[in-house]
């Protein structure tokens, strides 16, 4: 055996243990240990021929899969249909939908969803959704914060949106919030973040109440909260920032603030401008009622 052979055996020991540590420390342990063993090597090779540039190691995997995990919980338990924000999630998703019939003994996603989280959950691609994308993505995001018991109305990132960002998957999407909005960044094919922030209205307060995923009075209570605040940091500030509201700080995406900033992580962008943020979502599944 040649040094480079012992040197890979080495690697390839470090990866193992920690793809088997990665498992045991997650939440989803149960079911990422029961994914299908012939899904990361058909993954290994179906990911770079769709998505260019994407590693192909099993630590990224492990963490892709994770991410597909978070997002079949949520959409299981949402009473609509949910948006995926993550590519790398999307990549592990895609794989297991053409895993070869040669692998009999690995267990297909909608038998797998029936099994661990009690529907199957349908991919549909982003244009082929019968509610837009936007809703779909706003759907995710309350359900998810609501799961990791936060305020739904919270400025607090759920770990499936800030996924492609630190797995650093080329092409995906890069969300972050400013501390006031929600938005994201495409990426690039080095998995860096590229071009400016758009910060959709589709997160803001007053959508999602159109959207009927929150109530008046819950969007009441936020606005009263977000006006204390201004007050608060009127009064710390001084006169300069007086005429400061909740409407202010939330309004629409496509507006600037007074600050006038045109560094690409507060630009402001209209949601039109590039895609909505995913590619695809899940159409609500059986639980949902014909309304």
């Amino acid at each position: 055996m040649n040094l480079s052979e012992i040197h890979s055996r080495i690697k390839n020991s470090l990866q193992q243990g920690r793809y088997r540590r990665f498992i045991q420390q997650s939440a989803y342990r149960q079911t990422l240990s029961k994914l299908p063993p012939e899904l990361c090597k058909h993954w290994q090779t179906h990911a770079k021929q769709e998505f260019t540039g994407i590693p192909t190691d099993i630590i990224f995997f492990i963490q892709a899969a994770e991410g597909l995990m978070m997002f079949f919980d949520c959409a299981s338990q949402a009473d609509r249909a949910c948006g995926l924000p993550s590519k790398a999630a999307d990549s592990v998703w895609h794989a297991w939908l053409t895993l070869p019939q040669k692998y009999f003994t690995a267990q297909d996603v909608d038998s797998f969803c029936r099994q661990y989280f009690g529907k199957a959950i349908p991919h549909v691609a982003a244009e082929q959704m019968e509610d837009s994308i936007s809703g779909a993505l706003a759907v995710s995001l309350l359900q998810l914060r609501r799961m990791a018991k936060e305020d739904p109305l919270s400025d607090y990132v759920p770990a499936l949106f800030t996924l492609d960002r630190r797995l650093k998957m080329p092409r995906g999407y890069s969300y972050r919030s400013d501390g006031q909005r929600l938005g994201f960044q495409h990426m690039s094919l080095l998995g860096l973040g590229s071009g400016a922030m758009v910060y959709p209205d589709y997160f803001l307060p007053d959508q999602l109440l159109a959207f009927g995923l929150i109530n008046a009075s819950t969007l009441a209570q936020f606005h009263a909260s977000q006006e204390r605040r201004a007050q608060y940091a009127n009064a710390q500030q001084g006169s300069s920032c007086s005429s400061v509201s909740s409407s202010d700080l939330f309004a629409n995406s496509a507006s600037c603030d007074s600050a006038g900033s045109s560094s690409s992580d507060s630009s402001c962008s209209d949601s039109s401008s590039g895609d909505s943020g995913s590619s695809c979502g899940s159409s609500c599944g059986s639980s949902c009622s014909s309304s």
